[in-house]
């Protein structure tokens, strides 16, 4: 993971950048395997002052995951930001995800996890192909639900009277 690790000792007062190309072996480090044919692009943007150092990561592309409808495959865009600010105190400590202090006298930080929680908490909980969305895309496993969708027709016909009076306490 040494593209990751970034070695703030020798970088320059002031703002600096670079760029990181993120594909599947990435993730493969943290044993995460839900997505595939990753092509993400992180930019690292760099700002050091003499007491602290801001870190800015601009995630942008695509990774490769299964709808939850359909079990089809289908890129799905990412696109994320994440600050944070490195500080330097007597040992190491983490008092929340966007600030980290560092013992005096370190020289560089690994970022790598920083990246990953960021593209991870940006893929939503339900992925739905855009093909379902829109009604284009044929599947076998959408032809099948269709097919067991309840008829509307059939549970309208058979209501029981008692919800008529119920219904009657909301007016």
């Amino acid at each position: 993971m040494d593209t990751y690790l970034i070695n703030f000792a020798s970088l320059k007062k002031g703002k600096q950048s670079l760029v990181i190309d993120i594909d599947d072996k990435f993730f493969a480090k943290f044993n995460f395997f839900d997505f595939e044919n990753v092509n993400l692009k992180v930019v690292v943007e760099i700002e050091k002052q003499e007491t602290f150092i801001n870190f800015s990561l601009l995630i942008s592309g695509s990774v490769e995951v299964l709808c939850d409808l359909s079990i089809e495959k289908f890129k799905l865009p990412v696109q994320s930001n994440f600050n944070f600010t490195v500080k330097f105190g007597k040992v190491f400590e983490s008092k929340n995800d966007e600030l980290i202090i560092l013992p005096i006298g370190a020289k560089d930080i690994d970022i790598s996890q920083q990246i990953y929680e960021t593209v991870i908490l940006s893929i939503p909980e339900r992925k739905v192909h855009p093909g379902v969305q829109n009604g284009t895309l044929k599947s076998e496993t959408l032809d099948k639900l269709e097919l067991l969708k309840p008829n509307q027709k059939k549970f309208s016909k058979k209501i029981d009277p008692r919800w008529n009076k119920l219904k009657n306490l909301l007016k």
